[in-house]
């Protein structure tokens, strides 16, 4: 096998895995919103308040979005670092890990209703006054 060769077959490989991976995140974002949807036409057929319903699925496909989003994220960068090791895709990649980290970011406020740091502060008060019982 030449370099050319064994190169070749080493993009091949790199670009399958990160289909693959993609793939895996477009599936578990598509799931999501299938199974929420699911969700809410069984739930509204046994008639549970529309408020819960909205709620769980707005969650369920919140929770799907970042979980598919990550999953995207990581076939970029695998993509970014070993086929395409350039500054303009390295910026590229800075640019996309900068839009996923806001929208992580605002997405798990939305869906907790708190500031990511509430919950360490609430946590932290949570563990000293059971400790000092």
């Amino acid at each position: 096998m030449t370099i050319i060769e064994g190169s070749s077959l080493y993009l091949q490989l790199v670009e399958a895995s990160v289909l693959t991976i993609e793939g895996v995140g477009v599936l578990i974002i598509l799931l999501g919103t299938l199974l929420g949807a699911w969700d809410v036409i069984r739930s509204l057929y046994i008639r549970r308040s529309f408020d819960l319903v909205y709620r769980r699925f707005h969650q369920r496909l919140g929770y799907s979005i970042l979980l598919g989003m990550d999953f995207l994220l990581a076939g970029d960068i695998i993509h970014s670092i070993a086929v395409d090791a350039t500054m303009d895709h390295v910026l590229i990649l800075s640019l996309i890990v900068l839009v996923r980290a806001i929208l992580g970011f605002t997405l798990r406020t939305e869906l907790e209703g708190k500031m990511p740091w509430e919950q360490i502060r609430t946590t932290g008060s949570r563990d000293n006054t059971s400790s000092n019982k």
